[in-house]
């Protein structure tokens, strides 16, 4: 948010971009997150496999990308980001119990990434002239990969006891079960 030019765009650009941004978060997080975790954790899988699936899908979603003519290299990076940035919601939600709080970053990142891009209708492909947006780009891979690796250490299921020291995992809705 820092990296943005708020004087570029119009309030109405910046607006539009915001709620539209917000929307997409509501609506993807809710479909990968919500509905697509739901689903493998009720078809019996632990949550290593929900993680990993749910990010995989979500990132596999963003190949259509391609249909819209989008460079395949271009899409390739698209979906490897996503994979890690899936794992990084998933584990928000895991770690608050809320999707909400999926939601509102997601919400956030897309919008906040566009506007700081150039807006809607134009993209820098140059380096940065932000120092800001430059180590924002120079942290995005590393974070990618945080995603993935800390999907490797999400084991068992929501709700099971982690130990013998009695804590219980939060389920997905927010509602604590105890065995």
């Amino acid at each position: 948010m820092v990296g943005i030019t708020w004087g570029g765009p119009s309030l109405s650009v910046v607006v539009t971009v915001l709620l539209s941004g917000l929307l997409v978060g509501v609506v993807e997080e809710l479909m990968y997150r919500g509905f697509a975790v739901k689903m493998i954790r009720a078809g019996g899988h632990g949550e290593l496999a929900v993680a990993a699936l749910s990010s995989a899908a979500f990132a596999l979603s963003h190949s259509t990308n391609l249909i819209g003519g989008q460079a395949f290299t271009t899409v390739a990076f698209t979906v490897f980001y996503t994979v890690g940035f899936g794992a990084l919601m998933y584990l928000t939600l895991r770690a608050t119990g809320f999707l909400v709080w999926a939601m509102l970053v997601h919400g956030l990142t897309d919008p906040t990434t566009i506007l700081a891009s150039g807006g809607i209708d134009k993209v820098s492909t140059g380096p940065s002239t932000s120092g800001l947006l430059h180590a924002a780009g120079l942290f995005t891979l590393p974070l990618v990969f945080i995603g993935i690796i800390l999907l490797l250490f999400v084991r068992g299921r929501v709700g099971e006891r982690n130990g013998d020291d009695g804590h219980v995992e939060p389920e997905a809705d927010g509602k604590h079960v105890s065995a």
